[in-house]
């Protein structure tokens, strides 16, 4: 963990500014923002990534060529990168709102390197993609194991086994598995989770 910790630290400090140990601050906060500007610049390249890196709300960063352009240019880009805070900042909840749905992208889908699914369980409609028939399909195609990931915000991601003979009826075991009572608020939605 440690091994990982500083490369995500030194990897900030390279895009965006020197990292400063602050006891005051949200210490998982800022790791989800490391992550996110390491998966951005793992998906579209450093040279396609432009980056706030201050509270200058005015200025773009490229992070692959350090070119410094003013923000109103790029407007027409989704923001990937640090996310102004809502409760402390004023946020462009359209902008907010396209980097939360990353997963509808075709930038991401055609870079996730694997099959991806958007799907819920414990539907009644029965035109919605349903976990469990997902998750048996990739079981039957000789698929061993899927990540899960949870379409709301710092709620759930985690591995699943998939082994020989699984069921549909297993896919909504295995979330509350490993969700527990907090599986309750997903189930029956649609696109709750990412397979």
């Amino acid at each position: 963990m440690q091994a990982r910790e500083d490369e995500l630290l030194a990897l900030w400090s390279r895009h965006i500014e020197p990292f400063v140990e602050d006891r005051d601050g949200d210490y998982e906060d800022f790791y989800e923002q490391a992550v996110r500007l390491e998966a951005a610049l793992d998906s579209f390249g450093a040279d396609n990534v432009w980056l706030h890196v201050s509270t200058d709300r005015e200025t773009a960063v490229n992070a692959g060529t350090g070119e410094r352009r003013p923000a109103e240019e790029l407007e027409h880009l989704p923001r990937y990168g640090t996310q102004a805070s809502k409760h402390h900042q004023n946020i462009d909840m359209e902008q907010a709102r396209l980097a939360a749905n990353y997963y509808r992208y075709e930038a991401f889908l055609a870079r996730a390197g694997r099959r991806v699914a958007l799907c819920g369980f414990g539907m009644e409609d029965e035109t919605a993609t349903e976990l469990g028939d997902v998750l048996a399909g990739w079981a039957a195609d000789g698929t061993r194991r899927a990540f899960l990931k949870s379409t709301r915000v710092k709620y759930g991601a985690f591995p699943v086994d998939l082994p020989e003979g699984f069921r549909p009826e297993d896919g909504a075991r295995a979330v509350y598995n490993e969700l527990d009572y907090g599986a309750m608020s997903l189930e029956g939605q649609r696109e709750s989770l990412i397979a």
